[in-house]
Formats: C-alpha cells, structure tokens, sequence
C-alpha cells in the first residue's frame, strides 16, 4: 500500500500498471500469498491479487478511474493484466 502511496503522489494523470493476477471465480477481493519462490521462482513475488482486489487498492490510495486494459497469460500460463488509472477523472 505504501509503494502504491508514492506512486499515487508522482502519478501526474495516468498510471499503467502491469502485473501478475489471480483469476477467481468471486468478485469479492482476495489475494494469493506465495510465500517463497513459487511465483516465477522469484523470492520477492509475495502476493498475487485478483482483479477485483487490484481495483479496490487503487481506490483506496486515491484513483479515480480504473480500467483493465488487458488480461493475458505469459509463458508458464500465469494470468497477467494491463491496467490504465487516471488520478483525477
């Protein structure tokens, strides 16, 4: 959340954000803890959140519109989403 802060505070209009993602069935939000290497074998890959909870976030730390630009698998079929968020719209 204090990462996301900042970036909020540097955010002039518009943010694209890239990330890993979880798909659920739910449209509650929920985020997946991978405590060591399990996503991409990455160590520092801690949490993994699904749409839902992405959206929730960024609202939280101010943006006004959230849109999701686009979802994707990668190589290892892990979901990856493109998301556009303007901070005064």
């Amino acid at each position: 959340m204090k990462a996301l802060e900042i970036i909020y505070s540097k955010t002039k209009e518009l943010l694209i954000l890239e990330s890993h993602y979880i798909k659920t069935k739910t449209k509650e939000p929920m985020m997946k803890f991978y405590p060591g290497s399990e996503l991409s074998n990455d160590p520092t890959n801690w949490w993994g959140p699904n749409i839902q909870c992405f959206k929730d976030i960024l609202s939280v730390v101010g943006f006004k519109q959230i849109a999701i630009y686009k979802t994707y698998l990668n190589k290892k079929d892990r979901g990856r989403v493109i998301i556009k968020v303007y901070k005064n719209k």
